[in-house]
């Protein structure tokens, strides 16, 4: 006997039973309508039939050295739709009954059917894999959404603290008559009103980033300036803390 399952018109050789390993490899790919086991996939039916009226010439000798004489083939059906075809052979003549048809035929749904569920089994494994794999994924993107928006709220917090406490020197009047020392308080609050504004660039550069619109361009940079700028940032604070820093 042979089973074939059904893709499209391709009939393809998943077991085989009692026939030559030179069948097999002559068998494996059928055309719908092809053979006994096409023939039934084709109709949708149970059919029968003698060596005589074999229907594959290619492989009438395999069936003649193996003494095959009478054949009985089905298709293998789930909910109207062809997955499959069956073919059994027997080495003494025989005739079929219809009810012997009929009893095939209802194997071969019951078959079908079987056939159908493993691949709707295996589909919805693989569909699992994938959404266990997906939510793996959004799991990691929502951590890493929750630690941008801390490194943000802090990012946006630092130059607010200058901004706050040189601002409230100037309004207190504690730097009355020491324009030099309002010059310095006017261009911190001015300097950190700048990084906030590059920090809002900065979000608004992943949008941008991930549209491909973006242009990089790289240059020098005074690492002693960046550092005297941040003391200069800090100083107002680590002065109300009694801090002493020396760069």
């Amino acid at each position: 006997g042979t089973l074939y399952s059904v893709d499209g018109d391709i009939l393809r050789l998943e077991a085989c039973k009692g026939l030559c390993p030179e069948f097999k490899r002559k068998a494996v790919i059928r055309n719908m309508g092809d053979g006994i086991p096409g023939m039934a996939a084709k109709l949708k039916k149970a059919l029968t039939m003698d060596i005589s009226e074999f229907p594959s010439p290619p492989l009438l000798p395999y069936m003649t050295k193996e003494g095959l004489v009478s054949f009985i083939g089905t298709p293998l059906l789930s909910k109207g739709k062809v997955v499959g075809a069956m073919a059994l052979g027997t080495k003494k003549k025989r005739i079929f009954t219809q009810d012997d048809l009929d009893l095939l035929f209802s194997i071969g749904n019951v078959i079908g059917i079987a056939v159908e569920n493993a691949r709707l089994y295996n589909e919805l494994k693989d569909n699992l894999e994938k959404l266990q794999k997906t939510y793996q994924e959004l799991q990691t993107l929502d951590k890493m959404k929750d630690e941008f928006m801390s490194n943000v709220s802090h990012e946006l917090k630092t130059p607010l603290i200058s901004i706050k406490g040189y601002g409230e020197l100037l309004y207190d009047g504690k730097l009355e008559g020491r324009l030099d020392e309002q010059k310095k308080s006017l261009e911190a609050i001015i300097r950190n009103a700048d990084r906030l504004t590059r920090l809002i660039n900065s979000i608004l550069f992943i949008t941008r980033f991930q549209t491909g619109k973006i242009e990089f361009r790289s240059g020098p940079v005074d690492i002693d300036e960046i550092v005297q700028i941040s003391v200069e940032d800090h100083k107002n604070s680590m002065t109300r803390k009694n801090i002493n820093f020396e760069k």
